[in-house]
């Protein structure tokens, strides 16, 4: 992280949990999480991250992954919650990236649910806040492909950290229509 900064960049590919590596609440990350921090490095997780089910059905296959693949990106953040990641490093930033918005309101509604579960009051020692809380001062989306409905979702609870994505240089992204996806995106909202 202290190169690529030095380097000039300012975030971090930040691959969605994949269980070939370690779970991101286990302790080995701390170093990391502290100078994603400091050096206020934000970590991006793109959709096509994380573990995936295999199939012996191409067609199949492609079809579920457009289906599982949201959810194994989003794994992220939930993991980064409960392990008290945001609360213990308050800059650590999260970034979803390639991803729709639409699912960003009950996430966070079971997410609160699990917190305040009476059967599991130690998680609520562990991490303080309210996952929703945490969302809002440390977890953005990069709504690729974003929808006029999602864009209407602003500034609900959770989508208020909404920021559009082009999804540049993939050919299903908005370029070279950037402009006119946009305004067809943000119609009539103010």
């Amino acid at each position: 992280l202290e190169w690529a900064r030095e380097q000039g960049l300012r975030g971090v590919n930040f691959p969605a949990p994949n269980k070939k590596r370690p779970y991101y609440y286990d302790p080995m990350y701390e170093k990391f999480w502290a100078a994603a921090a400091d050096l206020e490095m934000p970590l991006t997780t793109h959709s096509g991250g994380g573990d995936l089910f295999t199939y012996d059905d191409g067609v199949m296959a492609q079809a579920f992954q457009k289906m599982e693949m949201p959810f194994a990106c989003r794994r992220a953040f939930w993991q980064l919650v409960f392990a008290g990641v945001f609360e213990r490093h308050p800059k650590v930033k999260l970034v979803l990236t390639e991803i729709h918005a639409e699912w960003v309101n009950e996430t966070l509604r079971d997410c609160d649910f699990a917190f305040i579960d009476g059967l599991n009051t130690a998680l609520r020692e562990r991490i303080g806040r309210l996952p929703s809380e945490q969302w809002m001062t440390n977890c953005y989306i990069g709504g690729s492909f974003m929808s006029h409905d999602e864009a209407l979702m602003y500034p609900d609870r959770g989508c208020k950290n909404l920021m559009w994505a082009s999804d540049y240089p993939h050919p299903e992204g908005a370029y070279p229509y950037t402009r006119l996806s946009m305004q067809t995106t943000f119609e009539g909202i103010e």
